[in-house]
């Protein structure tokens, strides 16, 4: 009889449970492997208000109310939390997205000066307009990279509440963002040498360099000569690999640029950077090859 006439109230207790449980459910099982490990406090003091609903209340006490809406103020508060973790990591993903596409030389740096000048260009004309772009957009790629520090800051921030740069909450997710650059500048490189060989391909229709041929005596001497111009290449193909020199990896257990390592009085200081792991890469050794199989045909 009692139950019978509290049948309203136990419904009410039941609805504001149910929507309470699937708002906690819908947060927590859309957490990916990285926000995990990064908001383990947060889930933990989430879980802990929920506790005293499986020790403490029974159906005839008089808290559940407030328990539901303690609970549901706890699953926003850690929502929050997690919206802010979102907005800021899909900042770094956009930023890593843009340093992937940027290549570092292209047709059109070539083709529009042509058109421009109505002729070719020599060979030490090709190498400055080559180095010049390629430098510009490795500068806007180190601008770019330089970038994602201070939002992995602001993430440790909401998390934390630390703005160091090298939390040990945030460990796992530094070397995780720091794989997706690293992928990245792989397919920065290798496709800048891969549009560099259409380059070279496109030239046996379209002339990029001219060589000047003169008789002397009964031989023909060429200038430059096809070392010189291969040397001015083969230099081509080695400053996009080292373009990645210029983006010095972080500290381990950080987002923090790794400082000079002293080696000796005579030497210069050593900087780790992205070039002694990105010029070992297959994909990198194979477009090189492929480069030098080009240039030889």
């Amino acid at each position: 009889l009692n139950v019978t006439l509290q049948e309203n109230k136990y419904r009410e207790y039941i609805s504001g449970l149910n929507c309470m449980l699937q708002n906690y459910n819908s947060t927590v099982l859309s957490l990916t492997s990285n926000e995990k490990v990064i908001l383990t406090d947060h889930l933990s003091t989430l879980n802990h208000s929920f506790k005293i609903g499986f020790t403490t209340l029974n159906w005839n006490s008089q808290r559940i109310l407030s328990f539901i809406d303690s609970s549901n103020r706890e699953v926003e508060k850690f929502r929050a939390v997690l919206m802010e973790v979102r907005k800021n990591s899909s900042m770094i993903k956009g930023i890593v997205k843009a340093v992937q596409e940027c290549i570092l030389v292209q047709k059109s740096d070539f083709s529009e000066i042509l058109e421009k000048r109505d002729c070719t260009l020599d060979i030490s004309e090709f190498y400055d307009l080559f180095e010049a772009k390629r430098d510009d957009r490795t500068q806007n790629i180190l601008v770019k990279y330089r970038s994602i520090k201070p939002i992995l800051m602001k993430i440790e921030m909401v998390i934390t509440e630390t703005e160091t740069g090298m939390s040990p909450v945030l460990s796992e997710y530094y070397s995780y963002w720091e794989n997706l650059i690293f992928e990245a500048i792989v397919t920065v490189i290798t496709e800048s040498i891969q549009e560099f060989c259409n380059i070279i391909k496109a030239s046996c229709e379209f002339p990029l360099c001219s060589i000047r041929a003169h008789t002397n005596k009964c031989d023909i001497v060429f200038s430059p000569q096809l070392n010189d111009i291969c040397k001015f290449v083969n230099k081509c193909v080695r400053n996009l690999v080292e373009s990645a020199c210029s983006l010095i990896r972080w500290s381990d257990g950080s987002c923090l640029e790794s400082p000079p390592v002293h080696i000796s009085d005579d030497k210069e200081d050593f900087l780790y950077s992205f070039y002694e792991d990105v010029s070992y890469v297959s994909d990198v050794v194979h477009s090189i090859i492929n480069l030098n199989k080009e240039i030889n045909s």
